[in-house]
């Protein structure tokens, strides 16, 4: 029950790795504090495991996801960049174009994210689709654009979507 022993048990099946954790970290995605599900989120993803990546999209994908703070959300999508892959990319490609239509501020921050998350994984591919939205009204969207094209920009090595 204490979140020390929790977060202990995180940091170290993160640090062992491999799919085979997948399932006991998942138990923790949905932890009553916002630490430790932060910590699942970069355990899972350290374990680089095609399910740990599914599990890190449903649980971005749900509709209790939008409810988390802002600073969770941004862990969870540094965790997702973890896979460079073209998948991922489409994945937050979707998020960030996502439209509100309620609770416009939560699913914001979700694109907000998104953005982050594609400026963290770096490819030149996604600078195109990056620039859409660089002139949009929400101040939260147009400064993670802004500096996700900054940083594809001046990343030091060039990098194409697998």
């Amino acid at each position: 029950n204490d979140i020390r022993v929790r977060k202990e048990v995180i940091k170290a099946l993160g640090d062992l790795g491999g799919a085979e954790v997948v399932n006991s970290l998942r138990t923790y995605i949905n932890d009553s504090d916002p630490a430790v599900r932060g910590l699942t989120a970069k355990a899972l993803a350290q374990t680089g495991s095609p399910f740990a990546k599914r599990v890190l999209i449903n649980e971005i994908s749900s509709s209790s996801f939008r409810n988390k703070d802002y600073s969770e959300k941004k862990e969870f999508f540094e965790s997702i960049a973890m896979w460079k892959e073209r998948d991922i990319i489409g994945f937050l490609i979707k998020v960030l174009k996502k439209k509100p239509f309620l609770r416009r501020g939560k699913v914001n921050e979700n694109r907000a994210c998104a953005a982050y998350a594609l400026g963290l994984i770096g490819h030149k591919d996604t600078l195109e689709i990056l620039e859409k939205f660089n002139n949009l009204k929400n101040d939260l969207i147009r400064e993670s654009v802004t500096m996700a094209i900054k940083r594809i920009e001046h990343g030091s090595t060039p990098q194409r979507a697998q």
